[in-house]
């Protein structure tokens, strides 16, 4: 038994050394420096996992790096925007602020553009580094205005004049039976659509900085007021559906556009090239200056060619005419009628009277059938016919009205227009006594 246990022990001695053995053996190098120490397994582990990391930090940096720099160039541009279009919508609201642009001028100087600009940069306060003028010019403001007053979506002729159509107009896509005969699916007699594209008014549009292009409608303006006009014809067929007693609505639009290439924040390698750098910003808004469709002023939409359809020769004289039908001391009086099919027409006549946008929306040159803007020099059709009762009602309308009246020459050509009141209305005699108030060339510009 004794040896048995011995042989037991001596076991256990030797499993016990073989172990202890084992890991003094692992750990050598933390007691000395011999070579089995530095070479030892829990060494050669040690340092294959850190020669590891290392080459993997050496290609994760850059990149981390990189991802780095990217989010603050993202930041940055980002930063760059939201001031830029704060700048935008606080221009904006300057301009459409009643008398800010004065639209009875031309000159863009006269209008006022220069106020808004003004203000843009004292409200810009150097949050971005923005110059449209002098030798570090890098950016571009591009302010336009839209007039887009629809009236009535559809019509139907009723009563001597257009009312609205409820049972064939659709809000969504207008009359399409064309009801109303003027060839489109919205009725557009009595619309006024004016916008930076339109003949003569260029001055609806101002650019300062470097040059550029709007990029509204992919810089079409006729493209873009069609998109307005629509959106406003639906919206007053909405209107008058309901039945509610509301006023149809009009557009009268300031756009600002703002332009500008930001430079990088850091520019570092890779991060910045020729694509990214700099960064190309853009922002527009648009708002409506608050003005009513009946209550229309110069200073927000500017002369236009709405006429009467009369007009007198006018060569020098008193400013106070006396107008009628036919001679005996009456001021070389003719009625008119914007298209030669329309001469003899009395029920034209009274909505002509009524609607004086036609000489905008009806007109045809009868010199030239694809001349359908009025403009100085342009012929008139006359028309030789007597009028009857339809139109009595129209001209006790003109009492004490402020209306513009075409002056012609004896060919019945457009030589001016005369901003007039009229007073002293007998209907029934069909006379009248204008007031000349000023003469307004430019309402008619060629």
């Amino acid at each position: 038994m004794f040896n048995d246990f011995r042989q037991k022990l001596d076991f256990s001695y030797m499993t016990n050394a073989l172990i202890l053995g084992r890991v003094r053996y692992a750990f050598a190098p933390y007691r000395g420096s011999s070579s089995m120490a530095r070479s030892g397994p829990a060494a050669r582990w040690l340092k294959s996992k850190a020669g590891q990391s290392m080459v993997e930090t050496a290609i994760a940096m850059p990149l981390l790096i990189l991802m780095f720099l990217g989010v603050l160039e993202v930041g940055w541009a980002l930063r760059g925007y939201l001031v830029l279009a704060n700048v935008n919508r606080e221009s904006v609201r300057f301009a459409v602020k009643t008398g800010t642009l004065d639209f009875s001028q031309t000159d863009p100087v006269a209008i006022g553009y220069g106020f808004v600009m003004s203000h843009t940069m004292a409200s810009l306060a150097d949050q971005l580094d923005l110059h449209f003028d002098g030798p570090e010019t890098n950016a571009t403001m591009i302010l336009s205005h839209f007039v887009i007053d629809t009236g009535l979506p559809c019509a139907t002729f009723s009563g001597g004049t257009y009312v609205f159509d409820s049972a064939n107009c659709d809000c969504t896509d207008g009359d399409t039976s064309d009801s109303d005969g003027d060839g489109t699916d919205w009725f557009s007699l009595d619309d006024l659509v004016i916008h930076p594209a339109t003949p003569g008014y260029a001055h609806y549009a101002q650019t300062y900085g470097i040059s550029d292009t709007t990029r509204l409608s992919d810089g079409d303006y006729a493209v873009e007021a069609e998109k307005l006009k629509l959106e406003n014809n639906r919206l007053n067929c909405v209107v008058l559906k309901t039945g509610v007693a509301a006023e149809m609505t009009s557009n009268n639009l300031i756009v600002a556009e703002v332009f500008h290439k930001q430079p990088q924040l850091l520019g570092a390698p890779l991060v910045s090239n020729p694509l990214t750098d700099p960064i190309p910003l853009y922002s527009h808004t648009a708002m409506r200056i608050a003005v009513s469709r009946d209550a229309e002023t110069t200073d927000t939409v500017g002369p236009v060619c709405e006429l009467a359809p009369f007009a007198f020769q006018y060569t020098g004289g008193p400013a106070t005419l006396d107008m009628c039908q036919t001679g005996g001391g009456c001021t070389n009086f003719e009625w008119l009628a914007w298209n030669q099919s329309s001469t003899n027409n009395n029920d034209y006549l009274a909505y002509a009277l009524e609607n004086q946008r036609l000489s905008i929306n009806g007109y045809t040159n009868p010199n030239n059938s694809s001349d359908h803007i009025l403009s100085l020099g342009d012929r008139i059709p006359q028309s030789s016919f007597i009028p009857n009762s339809s139109i009595e009602p129209r001209l006790d309308a003109l009492q004490n009205a402020t209306i513009q009246v075409p002056i012609i020459d004896g060919s019945g050509d457009l030589t001016n227009v005369a901003l007039m009141t009229i007073s002293n209305v007998d209907s029934t005699a069909r006379t009248f006594t204008g007031n000349i108030l000023e003469f307004i060339p430019n309402a008619c510009q060629n």
